[in-house]
């Protein structure tokens, strides 16, 4: 499983892969996001298992800007 946190703005995104759910996203309000707080919910949580391309997820790598072997990886459907 890997796990990144990329902040832009007023908001944080976190992503990654993983052995069930595939990629995965989560997009919070920077001022909402608490790593370790179980009550606090991102406003956007998406996942491959359930649903999600991975151009969705491509998509706001883009937007925020995330490292380009993040964004080779999601192109060419690698774990990163």
């Amino acid at each position: 499983m890997s796990r990144y946190t990329k902040h832009a703005a007023d908001k944080t995104l976190v992503y990654g892969t993983d052995h069930a759910l595939g990629y995965f996203f989560e997009e919070w309000l920077t001022a909402d996001y608490k790593k370790d707080d179980e009550d606090s919910r991102p406003f956007v949580d998406k996942c491959q298992m359930f649903g999600m391309k991975s151009q969705d997820l491509l998509e706001r790598l883009h937007q925020y800007r995330c490292p380009k072997e993040h964004i080779d990886a999601v192109e060419q459907k690698l774990p990163f």
